[in-house]
């Protein structure tokens, strides 16, 4: 956090955020004196690892108070002054912003992006609390005027530190209960939390939500296997206990039993208990199955599982390993479609990790398009760290030359994904200038662009 501190001056950045957001506030004043403010937001801020976007500033005022429930309105994006103009259009903001962004793509590491979007977040909520200091004795606000950064991500602990305790209850009771019933279900035994979080699982109007008691089983692993068990011969849910077990990645004799035991009825909602079995690794019984036309369209998508990023959920993940998809690739030559739909570009890729690495370079040298395509996608990830891109890279400088022009293209785009680390590698690049692929030659032109700013 030291080198985070000498190169960007916070503390400035934080002054000049305040300054702005309360002359637009202002401003709103100044155009609106017949109104009433009861609540002030920054909402909806956006960032990836290309892009970060300043929290939208919203109003609104008493004369939109009410949903169309009777409720108070709380989403900034419904309010009457959802979207103020001046703040989005703000130079100031726009350049710090910009600033921002180059700190945060300067490491061009995830870790790095993460810790200054947490800087920026902090910051955010100190700007919040000020204005809520220089706005809550204003005669265009209410006596209960409230100030707040609505953040998706965790909004309750973002609600609770933007908003005193005493209005906190007053305006968000319902936080307040969800935690007494955290607490109540704490006190019970690992048994009875279990089945809890079991039978809130498929609701949607409790306290707690269906993702938090999905969470939670997951995090009793094997003490919560025998009610999931138990239950995934169930019709309608059956898919749904399949899902949660694939994630907690346990591969006991019992689990494993019971969703082949699934696969084996063919049906649509046994789906997803060949999904599980991918992720649990259990490849021998679903290769098996792969010829009977009653199970393939399953199981072939079981095997696919094991290198989309669903794999990055599960607790306890297989490692990466062609050999299963390789297997069904050679098996039979009507697979092959089935596998490169459920693989194609755009569902979703796992994520490697360093012990990982050397499987996918090797699968780089496949005579399988489908798996040198995967290779070169799990390749394309910066995050890996600036060490392994000396490995990685000219690897992928390597596909270039590939006899597939899609391949080549696709090699192009994750060399680009490098960023920086890339910048090296442009004179390679450049040779595909020439390219008698059309889409190859545009793509050439569009990463040396970008690698070139």
């Amino acid at each position: 956090m030291k080198n985070i501190k000498t190169i960007l001056d916070w503390k400035s950045i934080e002054k000049s955020f305040l300054e702005e957001a309360y002359l637009q506030v202002l401003e709103v004043f100044e155009q609106n004196k017949e109104k009433t403010f009861y609540a002030l937001a920054f909402h909806s801020s956006y960032r990836d690892m290309e892009v970060f976007y300043a929290p939208v500033l919203a109003m609104n005022s008493i004369d939109n108070q009410k949903d169309e429930d009777g409720n108070i309105e709380f989403s900034p994006p419904e309010w009457e002054f959802d979207d103020i103009i001046g703040w989005c259009g703000s130079e100031i903001v726009a350049d710090l912003m910009q600033m921002v962004l180059s700190e945060a793509k300067r490491k061009d590491t995830d870790e790095h992006w993460e810790k200054i979007e947490k800087k920026f977040d902090k910051m955010i909520l100190k700007v919040v609390n000020q204005l809520y200091k220089k706005l809550k004795k204003s005669s265009q606000t209410t006596k209960d005027f409230i100030v707040y950064y609505d953040f998706l991500d965790d909004e309750e602990a973002f609600l609770r530190a933007s908003v005193p305790e005493k209005l906190f209850l007053k305006f968000f009771p319902y936080f307040d209960k969800v935690e007494m019933e955290r607490q109540r279900v704490f006190t019970l035994t690992t048994h009875e939390q279990v089945t809890y979080y079991f039978n809130i699982l498929l609701k949607h109007d409790g306290l707690i939500s269906s993702d938090e008691a999905e969470e939670k089983l997951i995090a009793f692993q094997k003490d919560a296997l025998d009610i999931l068990v138990e239950h995934l011969n169930s019709e309608e849910n059956g898919w749904r206990y399949a899902y949660v077990l694939g994630k907690i990645g346990i591969a006991s004799k019992e689990v494993v039993k019971a969703l082949e035991q699934e696969v084996l009825k063919g049906n649509a909602p046994s789906s997803w208990s060949a999904n599980a079995l991918g992720l649990l690794g259990q490849v021998d019984f679903l290769l098996e199955h792969a010829a009977n036309t009653q199970y393939r369209k399953n199981v072939l998508n079981g095997i696919a599982i094991m290198y989309k990023s669903w794999v990055d959920y599960v607790v306890n993940p297989t490692k990466l390993d062609f050999e299963p998809l390789q297997k069904a690739l050679e098996q039979n030559s009507d697979f092959q479609d089935i596998l490169e739909d459920e693989l194609q570009i755009g569902r979703g890729y796992r994520t490697i990790n360093l012990e990982e690495i050397d499987v996918a370079l090797e699968g780089l040298n496949s005579s399988w398009v489908l798996i040198r395509q995967l290779s070169v996608c799990y390749l394309g990830n910066r995050a890996l760290g600036k060490k392994e891109a000396k490995k990685i890279l000219p690897k992928l400088i390597e596909c270039l030359e590939d006899k597939e022009s899609a391949f080549r293209r696709l090699a192009i785009i994750n060399i680009g994904a490098w960023s920086r680390q890339a910048v090296t590698y442009i004179p390679n690049i450049e040779k595909l200038y020439n390219d008698e692929n059309e889409k190859v030659r545009e793509m050439a032109h569009s990463i040396v662009k970008d690698l070139k700013k």
